[in-house]
């Protein structure tokens, strides 16, 4: 797999010929489909006659939480009919090799009825989407059905970097371990074309990302189309977080790729976890916190704040041996970085609530530098990639000077009682 690839096809490689569910719209100009339950087998071959069952109450809740999840994507309002819908959900035997079979034209979708786990994140719970996505318009990027899952005649012009389940869950080709829990970064471009996007609000998001025990339960596809929003690395373990619409971020521990940003959808800001993180942003002015641990930061394009929150986000201790130093990688004169939280208020000698400018023998980098430390030998420090010698204080966020602090309020006697902790920026 070939990451952050925009094939040229990765629309039209994806779209069927029975193109999509044409039906009335409501009051909003959504689109209208409905959808049902089988009671009986409504089409198909005859062990769908013979074999049919019904979907369980669980598993019909599993089905409709895949068609809200579709939903968020696409301007469509699914409404639930006790017959004759769009969209008919049932079950029947299957053979060998046979997980579901949808019939595009009729509507109707069959899974085997041996599958017990519909869960998020499960086989069954890919395959209520793929085949969804089927009636709704999409075909597999290749010439292949049923068990035949090859990569011959493959529609997109790569597929051997992007014809897998990371780009689009109508493909047979697995990617990772993980299955998706939404549409794939391709299939929501897709449906968008066919159906529009979904009008998601325009407030202030924050979204915890991981994979894993501590995060959602697989591969997702992020859509966000208003406001200032802000992807927060998971707690548990590092991760590569990309804000570049159409990018992947993915686990620094087993190198699987999490999630990707829908095209269109412009994703703010960063925060990082307390391990060595490395965070990308995109055009915009982002704002890039990496939290503790070793961080790689990379604003891209834009006006950039790089911020730390706490003195312990970027340090090194030479007694004990430790280097927890952030490496800032393309910073340039629209940008900032953010040192207000924790009090220092100038660039000097590195005494005094001040840091230093510091450049390395060779000239490959320029270290920002705490010299007077805490108690236990802790100094903030932060490495810049390439020569910075000629910062000054307009390329920061310092704190007020106390002696700025202590003008604007003459004859009032000022003591420093003490610096709250400042509150980690997760979402839980």
């Amino acid at each position: 797999m070939v990451p952050n690839q925009k094939d040229p096809n990765y629309i039209s490689a994806l779209l069927a010929d029975w193109g999509p569910i044409h039906e009335s719209k409501d009051g909003d100009g959504r689109w209208l489909i409905s959808y049902n339950f089988m009671s009986a087998a409504e089409s198909g071959p005859e062990q769908a006659q013979s074999g049919f069952q019904a979907l369980s109450e669980d598993q019909r809740a599993a089905v409709r939480q895949a068609l809200d999840t579709i939903g968020a994507y696409i301007n469509v309002h699914f409404v639930e009919v006790a017959e004759n819908g769009d969209l008919s959900y049932g079950r029947t035997e299957m053979p060998d090799g046979v997980g579901a079979y949808s019939y595009p034209t009729l509507g109707d979708i069959y899974f085997d009825r041996e599958q017990s786990d519909w869960s998020p994140g499960s086989w069954q719970y890919q395959t209520i989407l793929h085949e969804t996505g089927h009636i709704l318009g999409l075909e597999h990027p290749g010439d292949y059905n049923g068990a035949d899952g090859k990569l011959v005649d493959n529609h997109f012009s790569d597929p051997e970097a992007v014809g897998n389940t990371a780009y689009t869950l109508m493909s047979y080709q697995d990617y990772g371990t993980h299955y998706a829990v939404t549409p794939m970064l391709y299939d929501v471009a897709a449906l968008q074309q066919l159906y529009g996007a979904a009008p998601a609000g325009a407030g202030d998001d924050s979204y915890r990302l991981a994979i894993g025990d501590s995060g959602p339960a697989g591969r997702f596809t992020l859509y966000d189309s208003g406001g200032t929003d802000t992807l927060v690395a998971d707690s548990r373990r590092p991760q590569l977080i990309d804000l570049g619409e159409g990018h992947f971020s993915r686990n620094l521990d087993d190198g699987e790729y999490a999630f990707s940003i829908a095209y269109g959808t412009a994703i703010e800001n960063a925060t990082g976890s307390p391990f060595d993180d490395q965070l990308i942003g995109n055009g915009l002015g982002n704002l890039l916190d990496g939290g503790g641990g070793s961080d790689i930061l990379s604003g891209g394009g834009g006006a950039d704040i790089f911020r730390f929150s706490q003195y312990q986000d970027s340090f090194r201790n030479a007694g004990s041996n430790q280097n927890h130093v952030d490496t800032i990688q393309d910073f340039t004169s629209d940008d900032r970085i953010d040192v207000s939280a924790l009090g220092f208020t100038g660039l000097g000698s590195g005494y005094d609530h001040t840091l230093s400018v510091v450049p390395s023998g060779d000239g490959s980098q320029t270290y920002l530098r705490d010299l007077a430390g805490d108690a236990s030998g802790n100094r903030f420090e932060v490495a810049l990639q390439g020569d910075h010698q000629q910062l000054a204080a307009d390329d920061f966020i310092f704190a007020p000077a106390p002696s700025a602090v202590a003008a604007e309020a003459p004859g009032v006697e000022l003591g420093l009682l003490g610096v709250a902790d400042q509150p980690a920026d997760m979402l839980a």
